[in-house]
């Protein structure tokens, strides 16, 4: 990321990255006149490259971490994970501290707003403490046809790796709804398996969840929401990308734009890859896009380069042929060679192989375990 961050306003395009469908009292649409942009200039480090620190109308740093800026009506919303309290990722003792937010006429000016929900009991605490993987990343719509704003947040303790949560106020009295359900495989609980997401409200109302599948090596899934903005709706897809993480859609032009920062790299600053759709739910294309590893030609499975290779959702498998060329290399410190290769068979199990020349009894030269 450069040193300066230029954030674009565009009035008419509510279904943005920093922009977002309006909601009623307090949120009353400004649409601006069409095509108009303003810009404001966020220096993000001084001249010696130190971290720019920036507080709040009551001169306090603002303290807001991993989270979004959305626009309701002519007020615009910091959400965040707060860090004052003292908490550390991965550090056992640490006190989880909450969510909190900030709003601001202009981008500049921010008016601290107080927690989304109380974070202080038991149950949050072991939910989203040091001892745990954590809690980050909210991100709040708002829904037109219920009236609720929808905040997602990115949880560990269970397999989906989300909790939801809803309210009449874009800044307070958050309350937690049932864990929510999405089509795409969940894994075990107290897991890394979803993770960085984004909700994307289109012009049609119509919301989209894109996230991370740790489980399938940073590849990106989007699915669409039902009505209620709370739960999925069973129609999902996969970018087919690998190494990435933190999805954000937007869309302009009638072109869905689908950033990530790319590689994936947690606390740190790393380049921003992006893709573009004709629909959310793709087919996504880019130059930035990895190809699969793995290809049927002629009944046989084809791996290159080795790596993972995904089965795409509704590939009809049968039976294939598994063959590969490689080089077992020397074990360290030691005189045999070996090279392992898996394929998993079932969610139950995987076949192993084991090629090499570990001197074992019986066993002369290379051998197949």
């Amino acid at each position: 990321m450069s040193a300066l961050l230029r954030l674009l306003v565009v009035p008419v395009l509510l279904a943005g990255v920093a922009l977002s469908a309006v909601g009623p009292a307090e949120a009353r649409p400004d649409r601006g006149q069409p095509g108009a942009e303003s810009s404001v200039t966020l220096v993000n480090k001084d001249a010696q490259g130190n971290a720019a620190i920036r507080f709040d109308v009551h001169g306090e740093a603002i303290d807001a971490h991993d989270g979004q800026i959305q626009r309701f009506g002519n007020t615009y919303y910091l959400y965040g994970t707060a860090y004052g309290c003292g908490y550390e990722w991965n550090t056992p003792g640490a006190p989880f501290c909450g969510f909190v937010s900030y709003s601001s006429p202009d981008l500049v000016n921010w008016t601290p707003r107080g927690f989304l929900f109380d974070a202080s009991t038991s149950t949050w605490q072991s939910r989203c403490d040091g001892t745990t993987y954590g809690c980050y990343r909210p991100h709040v719509v708002f829904n037109k046809q219920t009236g609720r704003y929808v905040l997602w947040i990115n949880t560990y303790d269970n397999g989906v790796g989300y909790r939801v949560f809803t309210s009449k106020s874009p800044a307070a009295g958050f309350v937690e709804v049932a864990e929510p359900d999405l089509a795409a495989p969940e894994g075990p609980p107290r897991a890394v398996n979803y993770g960085d997401h984004q909700i994307f409200v289109d012009d049609d109302g119509q919301a989209y969840l894109a996230f991370t599948d740790w489980r399938r090596d940073g590849d990106l899934v989007v699915e669409r929401l039902d009505k209620t903005y709370t739960t999925g709706s069973g129609a999902w897809s996969r970018v087919g990308i690998r190494r990435t993480e933190a999805p954000t859609i937007f869309k302009r032009a009638g072109t869905y734009y689908l950033t990530y920062s790319d590689p994936n790299r947690g606390y740190a600053t790393t380049g921003t890859g992006f893709v573009t759709a004709t629909s959310p739910l793709g087919p996504w294309t880019g130059t930035g896009m990895t190809p699969d590893a793995w290809s049927v030609v002629d009944g046989a499975l084809h791996i290159d380069g080795g790596g993972i290779g995904l089965s795409r959702t509704g590939e009809d498998w049968s039976d294939y042929t598994f063959r590969a060329t490689v080089t077992p290399e020397r074990a360290a410190a030691s005189d045999y060679g070996q090279v392992g290769l898996v394929v998993r068979a079932s969610n139950a199990g995987s076949y192993q192989w084991l090629i090499g020349n570990y001197p074992h009894a019986g066993a002369s030269g290379g051998n197949l375990t």
